[in-house]
């Protein structure tokens, strides 16, 4: 069954009192006791949530209370019940002064520990954003374009983490114990890769549609876009959909070997495979169809010989 602890203490408290007297240590366990039993009433993953007394510490600066919510337990899987819990805990303790409060259980621990892992792959991302950015600019040549490869990054991390949820729902036993965080960075590395593909190759096609005159005299524009599109795809695209199936096919591979489920590495491996799956999916789709509706936007910029 599915069970935690939400410790409570303050080792600099006064000792004149016994805990389970002091009026403050009271006053807070009464408030997590009221915010319980509204869970226990409003939220149907918390309705069979109990909880005991608090157990003090010999020290008697510390108690405990147990919560249980009569479920399953699975290292895997996110309970909803549990996550609210650890969230309301979280913010009562940065809310009251007197006493400290944590969730202290394995299962918060893990969870603790995947929100952690989010929080700085975001932060790292959003540092490395604009220089990244600007890498990218010199090598496509706009900043519009730069765009594009983190428009495919969010939606690819987005769809993989949808089908993995899907999966988890039909296959209860999948171990995701580990974070997505190296998962996300290679995603970030083929997002990049694939784009520089993409646009230099679609650069090159417009100059020597306009070095040849085939782009047209009167009509500059939806022609010869479509040509050089179609060009580029049948090149830089059909690198990135062969790169893409290679990469596809080696991470099923190693999600084949025995007893990766038991130490959460099949989840990592399944991820990867998803994520280069939508990635190389995006990266096709996105830039193509931006330069047939944003043609004044994404197109190749005239230099001053084609005016």
């Amino acid at each position: 069954m599915l069970y935690d602890y939400i410790l409570i203490w303050n080792p600099e408290r006064k000792k004149d009192v016994m805990l389970n007297r002091d009026e403050d240590f009271l006053e807070t366990f009464s408030t997590i006791e009221n915010h319980l039993s509204t869970l226990q009433r409003t939220e149907k993953s918390c309705k069979e949530l109990t909880w005991g007394s608090p157990d003090y510490a010999g020290s008697d600066d510390a108690a405990v209370v147990k919560v249980e919510m009569h479920v399953r337990a699975s290292f895997g899987h996110r309970n909803p019940c549990l996550y609210i819990i650890r969230k309301y805990v979280n913010f009562l303790n940065s809310k009251q002064g007197t006493f400290n409060l944590a969730m202290a259980g394995p299962h918060s621990v893990v969870d603790a520990s995947y929100d952690e892992c989010d929080e700085e792959t975001m932060w790292h991302l959003s540092l490395s954003t604009p220089v990244l950015a600007a890498l990218l600019i010199m090598g496509v040549g706009t900043f519009p374009r730069a765009i594009t490869p983190f428009i495919c990054l969010g939606g690819s991390i987005q769809a993989s983490r949808c089908v993995i949820v899907l999966i988890k729902m039909l296959w209860e036993d999948l171990n995701m114990v580990g974070p997505d965080t190296q998962i996300v960075f290679v995603q970030l590395a083929l997002s990049f890769d694939y784009a520089l593909f993409f646009w230099v190759r679609f650069s090159q096609e417009r100059l020597d549609s306009r070095l040849s005159g085939t782009d047209g005299n009167t009509n500059e524009g939806v022609g010869g876009i479509e040509s050089s599109v179609m060009k580029t795809l049948q090149t830089s695209g059909f690198v990135i959909l062969l790169s893409t199936m290679v990469l596809i096919v080696a991470f099923l591979g190693a999600s084949c070997y025995p007893d990766l489920n038991k130490l959460g590495y099949l989840y990592a491996t399944l991820n990867l495979a998803l994520g280069t799956f939508f990635v190389g999916f995006y990266s096709l789709s996105v830039p193509t169809v931006l330069i047939l509706i944003l043609p004044s936007i994404f197109d190749e910029q005239k230099s001053a010989g084609f005016s």
